[in-house]
């Protein structure tokens, strides 16, 4: 069952001002060290952090909280084996997802030259009785 479901568009040019300054509070302050590393290991570092700062934003709306309940860094994507993006919740984005009886969240990432977008959607529990 579909418990939520998010999107966000984010023009690139917003965080290109602060790729010469990787030690930028706004990069501590957002992501997980993993995707730091994660990020460090692409070809293209801009595109990754991109792609994940929408995910982020576009999970951050399946849960239908107020402004500050929870933090961006509490939201982790990184590459499941396939190379595909797979979620982790931490703290209270973990706590809420419990409350709320969300199982996983799936989420689909889309680059362009100048934006990005993303596409999530908070997925049930589910128990199958036979």
């Amino acid at each position: 069952m579909i418990l939520g479901v998010g999107t966000d568009i984010l023009k690139k040019d917003r965080l290109s001002i602060l790729m010469d300054n990787m030690d930028d509070p706004f990069f501590q302050r957002i992501y997980t060290s993993d995707e730091l590393k994660e990020a460090m290991e692409t070809q293209d570092q801009f595109h990754y952090l991109c792609g994940r700062f929408a995910s982020k934003e576009a999970i951050f709306k399946t849960f239908k909280v107020g402004g500050d309940r929870i933090h961006l860094k509490e939201i982790e994507i990184l590459k499941n084996e396939w190379g595909g993006p797979e979620v982790n919740l931490y703290g209270a984005a973990k706590e809420e997802a419990d409350r709320k009886g969300i199982g996983s969240i799936e989420v689909s990432i889309s680059h362009e030259t100048e934006y990005v977008v993303a596409y999530a959607i908070a997925v049930g529990n589910m128990s199958i009785e036979i």
